[in-house]
C-alpha cells in the first residue's frame, strides 16, 4: 500500500508511513503539508523539537500499520527517544526523509503512470527513427 520507508534511529530501523492520521495531525499543529516546512526553516531550535515530533509521528504510523497487518504490539520511539537516539547531523538526513515519506503518501500514483506514458511515446518516436534510418 505504501512505499517502504523506513528511518533509522539509534541503532534501530523503523517503517515510516504519511498516512491520514499524519496529515490530520500535521494539519493540526501547523495547518498543513506547506506550513510545515515553512515552520520548520523559521527557527532551527524550535525546529529540532519539531523534526523529533514528526519523525515520531510518521514512525509511529509505520508501526501502528505494521502491527495492524502484521498482528504485533511493537513500541514507537517518542519524541524525547529520538531527540536521544539522534546525532546532529543525522537531523539533516531525517530533513529528506520527513519530506519522501509524506511525498510518497501524497502521490497518487498519477505522476508515475505520466511518466511511463512520456517513456512510450518516446520509446515509439525514437524507434520510428532508428527503422526510417535503417530504410535510408
Amino acid at each position: 500500500m505504501y512505499e517502504d520507508k523506513e528511518i533509522k534511529i539509534g541503532k534501530r530501523t523503523f517503517p515510516a508511513v504519511f498516512n491520514v492520521v499524519a496529515l490530520q495531525e500535521i494539519v493540526k499543529r501547523f495547518g498543513g503539508v506547506e506550513e510545515m516546512g515553512k515552520e520548520l526553516e523559521k527557527d532551527y531550535v524550535k525546529a529540532i523539537d519539531e523534526y523529533a515530533w514528526i519523525i515520531a509521528l510518521l514512525v509511529g504510523q509505520g508501526i501502528a500499520l505494521k502491527n495492524f497487518e502484521d498482528g504485533t504490539d511493537e513500541k514507537a520511539p517518542n519524541p524525547e527517544q529520538i531527540k536521544l537516539c539522534l546525532k546532529p547531523h543525522e537531523f539533516i538526513h531525517h530533513r529528506q526523509t520527513i519530506f519522501s515519506v509524506v511525498r510518497d503518501g501524497m502521490n497518487s500514483g498519477s505522476e508515475v503512470r505520466d511518466e511511463e506514458e512520456v517513456d512510450e511515446v518516446l520509446e515509439e518516436v525514437l524507434a520510428s527513427k532508428n527503422v526510417m534510418g535503417a530504410r535510408e
